[in-house]
């Protein structure tokens, strides 16, 4: 047995958090304004891809950027490899989804307070 401990794929939204050293609040607005690439699962909530943290990083650094190196002579255009955007879709409230009334805010005081 061997005890190698790989870095995960992917990472919940608490563990980016952590690495960034950000709020949850603010790591789901970067993932909502496209500044961290990840995806939705359907109850499991959002997971963040670790290189897309890795990424953000590098890019609010203040370091100078690591010399480029020459272009090494190829026989065809360089392919590059982009990262996948999922396009985002609009949820309704869990409520209007089954088909009942909202509450109001003003509902839910009267309700609380009488």
């Amino acid at each position: 047995m061997s005890d190698q401990t790989t870095e995960p794929e992917h990472l919940k939204v608490k563990e980016a958090a952590i690495q960034l050293g950000y709020g949850l609040t603010t790591v789901y607005e970067l993932f909502e304004e496209g500044e961290l690439i990840g995806f939705r699962r359907r109850r499991k909530g959002i997971r963040i891809f670790a290189w897309s943290v890795a990424d953000y990083i590098k890019r609010q650094s203040n370091a100078a950027p690591a010399p480029a190196e020459p272009p090494a002579a190829t026989a065809g255009p360089e392919k590059t490899r982009e990262p996948a955007v999922l396009p985002m879709r609009k949820v309704k409230p869990r409520a209007a989804r089954r088909g009942r009334k909202m509450k109001t805010f003003e509902d839910v005081v009267l309700v609380r307070s009488a």
